[in-house]
């Protein structure tokens, strides 16, 4: 996937997650503050290291590192919930564009596609929009502030860790700049032949009795585990990537 493909989907999946922006908004700066915590926790760690080494009391930097848990277990929890609820709103408002798109629709347009296919649209496809319109770019922004403080802190224990980190990381980003874009492919092969899955199961159904009456069960049925079998193998390729990256 280019840029000239990858920049009107991405604006499409932005126009889904625009009328929650402030939630965003929030939900980011939980995420921010969930880094800036986990990357205190190695220092205060180190803190009760050295006061072992010296015999000194531990009494400080144990409240510390327990502060820590507790208040980044309170952030992450917000944060999960939030998001949660808020791509579930955004897949609500996604469903109910598309039906009343459907419904307002001419009936060439309409008829044009299968209506097994138009239901999938609403129902399965919107799912994906759960993570990719929400967690995903709030987890984008967070991984990368803490891959950088990450880098940083590293630098101030042992530059020789972080020449290795620093390696590891630019090996690992070309790695998935070369997967990425086959694993966006299959799933968007899998969700299409899904698609034409639900459109010609829909039509079977509706004329069951004309599909009995000329004894094509097993050709109609073949018909559609063709389309499942391809959603399959998709998917599988998708997988594959994933475990490799």
């Amino acid at each position: 996937m280019n840029l000239k493909t990858a920049a009107p989907r991405l604006r499409i999946l932005w126009s889904f997650a625009r009328p929650h922006k402030g939630s965003l908004a929030l939900a980011l700066a939980l995420g921010l503050v969930g880094s800036a915590l986990g990357l205190a926790t190695p220092m205060v760690t180190k803190g009760v290291i050295d006061a072992l080494g010296g015999s000194a009391s531990l009494r400080a930097p144990v409240l510390t590192l327990l502060g820590l848990l507790v208040v980044g277990s309170a952030v992450t929890y917000w944060q999960w919930t939030l998001l949660g609820e808020l791509g579930e709103r955004v897949v609500l408002g996604a469903r109910e564009s598309m039906v009343r798109r459907f419904l307002k629709a001419t009936v060439p347009s309409v008829t044009r596609r299968p209506p097994g296919e138009l239901v999938t649209r609403v129902t399965s496809d919107t799912v994906l929009l759960h993570e990719a319109a929400t967690g995903t770019l709030v987890n984008l922004i967070n991984a990368t502030v803490m891959l950088i403080g990450t880098l940083t802190l590293m630098g101030v224990l042992d530059l020789v860790l972080l020449g290795t980190t620093a390696a590891a990381v630019m090996v690992v980003a070309v790695l998935f700049a070369t997967l990425m874009p086959g694993i966006a492919a299959a799933q968007q092969h899998a969700q299409e032949h899904l698609g034409r899955l639900g459109g010609t199961l829909e039509g079977a159904l509706r004329a069951v009795r004309t599909v009995k009456v000329s004894r094509a069960e097993a050709r109609t049925a073949e018909r559609i585990l063709s389309d499942a079998r391809s959603a399959a193998e998709q998917s599988v390729r998708a997988v594959r990537r994933e475990a490799l990256a």
